[in-house]
């Protein structure tokens, strides 16, 4: 399973920012609990919403960091990973939620999510940064995996508790939580203002609704292959996004890890043999009605193979893109639904709607000109004064 770090890179620029300048549209942005958010509301909105809406995100996500942080030994999920207990454990409301939807997804993929994969994500060591970094040895991998398995953990719904069938298994569900983050700030955004906007946070985005220009929020991706791994022979397709109540999620692989004698060792692990997953698998990307799904969608098709993957993706009809490298470049694939959302807009075959920039730059443009004329008025007006 994948405890990955979005990869924002992957995806390119939301491809719309000059409607950010558009008059009636409203931009918050700032950094909370280490990742940027951006919203992008189709209205001009009022100081105290805005505000409401900034301070309702400050608190989601302090919410989510005291309940979820695996750096705070006071968080909700770090108590009840060191709580040795094997009785029923009282959790709140989100822990059980999170643990419930890892139940599906750990049953979607027989085992391959697993959220009690923390102990071999100890052992990797891949949030350390260490010069003299050795993988673990096939023994102590062995000895980790006696108490990884999903089974082990059982959850109750009313009182919320968990229930650990060994004392040592501890929980990692930080593959869901930017997923669980946006859906909360979108239906407190809903609460606020009736008005469609677009919501980013991290590598996840949820579009409620038209622009301002009454045309889907659009997200660009650019599959980058790895630094070593460059195809010379053409550029990399870029794939368009239209999101109208729906969300996205992207993650990957080739960023974050170590190597080892020439040999590289991603931060993505395989809970079913506690080895990471090859690097071949490069990128995910889902569209999903909810962002925890699209995001825990998005991890979780990483840790197959590609077949399992692509087997997965027919079966239950999820919207995906999946990006492998091969030794002459990407290779990209597109589920069925996939088909209809990761729409192809530049050096690909596959008939789509084009990014015109020359035409999409003229509102901008068009913005910055009036700005300066009334830059200019106000200037000629304080010097008649003088």
């Amino acid at each position: 399973m994948n405890y990955r770090w979005h990869v924002p890179s992957l995806i390119a620029f939301i491809t719309l920012f000059f409607q950010a300048s558009h008059a009636q549209d409203t931009v918050l942005e700032g950094r909370a609990m280490g990742m940027p958010y951006r919203i992008v509301v189709a209205d001009r909105l009022r100081e105290g919403q805005r505000e409401a809406i900034r301070a309702s995100v400050l608190d989601i996500l302090d919410i989510a960091e005291s309940t979820f942080s695996l750096y705070r030994a006071d968080s909700e999920i770090m108590r009840w990973n060191e709580n040795t207990s094997t009785d029923w454990i009282p959790v709140s409301r989100p822990l059980a939620d999170l643990v419930k939807h890892s139940r599906m997804l750990y049953d979607a993929t027989d085992g391959a999510f697993d959220p009690t994969i923390r102990p071999l994500i100890k052992l990797w060591q891949f949030d350390k940064i260490a010069p003299q970094w050795v993988p673990p040895t096939s023994r102590s991998i062995a000895a980790c995996l006696e108490i990884v398995g999903m089974h082990r953990i059982h959850l109750r719904e009313s009182p919320a508790a968990l229930k650990k069938d060994l004392p040592s298994i501890e929980l990692d569900l930080n593959s869901l939580v930017e997923g669980w983050c946006l859906d909360q700030i979108a239906v407190s955004i809903q609460a606020i203002t009736k008005t469609n906007f677009l919501a980013s946070l991290g590598g996840e985005h949820v579009g409620l609704g038209l622009n301002s220009h009454g045309k889907p929020w659009r997200i660009m991706i650019e599959p980058t292959a790895g630094d070593e791994k460059k195809s010379e022979n053409k550029p990399n397709p870029l794939f368009q996004v239209q999101l109208t109540d729906l969300c996205i999620s992207t993650s990957g692989t080739y960023r974050s890890g170590h190597y080892h004698e020439g040999k590289w060792f991603g931060h993505v692990l395989d809970s079913r043999t506690g080895y990471p997953i090859p690097r071949e698998r490069h990128m995910a990307s889902v569209v999903a009605k909810s962002a925890i799904e699209a995001d825990g969608w998005a991890t979780a098709l990483l840790t197959l193979d590609e077949q399992e993957s692509k087997d997965t993706c027919d079966d239950l009809e999820i919207a995906s893109f999946l990006s492998y490298e091969t030794d002459s470049g990407l290779k990209q694939w597109r589920s069925e639904l996939g088909n209809m959302h990761f729409q192809i807009t530049s050096h690909g075959s596959i008939s789509a709607p084009r990014l015109k920039p020359s035409s999409a730059k003229w509102p901008f443009l068009a913005t910055c000109l009036i700005a300066l004329i009334l830059i200019v008025l106000f200037l000629a007006k304080r010097l008649g004064h003088h």
